[in-house]
């Protein structure tokens, strides 16, 4: 198990790699346009998601992004 599959346990948005079809590097960059928006919920489709203020869902998806990007090295 790598560390984005992990943090999972700690409530955290998570992904991952092995359920990403197409390519990793898109999702990634599909994460990243998220971040123009102000949101509050996510509803994954596989467990995973949650509901944080705005400004801490963001710090969320910056931080799973970055988890994501190391992944991709």
């Amino acid at each position: 198990m790598n560390q984005a599959e992990l943090d999972d346990r700690d409530g955290n948005l998570t992904a991952f790699r092995q359920a990403c079809w197409y390519s990793w590097p898109e999702q990634i960059e599909s994460l990243r346009r998220l971040l123009a928006y102000s949101f509050e919920w996510v509803f994954a489709g596989h467990d995973g998601g949650g509901h944080w203020p705005a400004a801490e869902m963001r710090t969320r998806l910056a931080a799973l992004i970055e988890r994501m990007a190391l992944m991709a090295e």
